[in-house]
């Protein structure tokens, strides 16, 4: 990513010409991070993923970066490394609603009706009564009815 020091490099110069960020500093991952999230909201989801790459190999403990890039790939219509990366995110973080309502969506979208309802549940369980979750959920079952039926007649 651009502007980005590399890991082991020298000083180099960050945004608006001050200091990068020291690879070996303690906020360099959330730095990372923080470039992402301005790539995902200037709609660079490409970028984004990128720098959320940076930011959880920096610090694998930040999850968030994980459900973060599992967004970006969404947008980018990438759904296999979405729904992996939603679902390693949700092992790391398993109240993050939001994340977990979008592992249900990619898993859907994938065909994997077992495991969107169970991230679906999930998420139902962090916000009770969730209308949305709700109709995702009655949605998710209608296409596990509609492959069942499927499979019995082929």
């Amino acid at each position: 990513p651009t502007g980005a020091p590399a890991p082991g490099a020298g000083p180099a110069v960050g945004p608006a010409g001050g200091p990068a960020a020291d690879p070996a500093a303690e906020g360099y991952a959330r730095w990372c991070k923080a470039r992402g999230d301005e790539a995902f909201r200037g709609h660079d989801p490409g970028g984004a993923v990128a720098w959320y790459t940076r930011a959880f190999e920096a610090d694998p403990a930040l999850a968030v970066a994980l459900a973060n890039r599992a967004a970006a790939h969404l947008r980018l219509g990438r759904l296999t490394a979405a729904a992996a990366d939603s679902a390693a995110a949700a092992e790391r973080l398993p109240r993050y609603g939001r994340n977990l309502a979008r592992a249900a969506v990619c898993h859907t979208r994938l065909g994997a009706y077992a495991a969107a309802r169970a991230f679906c549940l999930q998420a139902l369980d962090c916000s009770p009564g969730d209308r949305v979750l709700s109709a995702m959920l009655e949605d998710i079952r209608a296409h596990e009815e509609r492959a069942g039926e499927v499979t019995r007649m082929g």
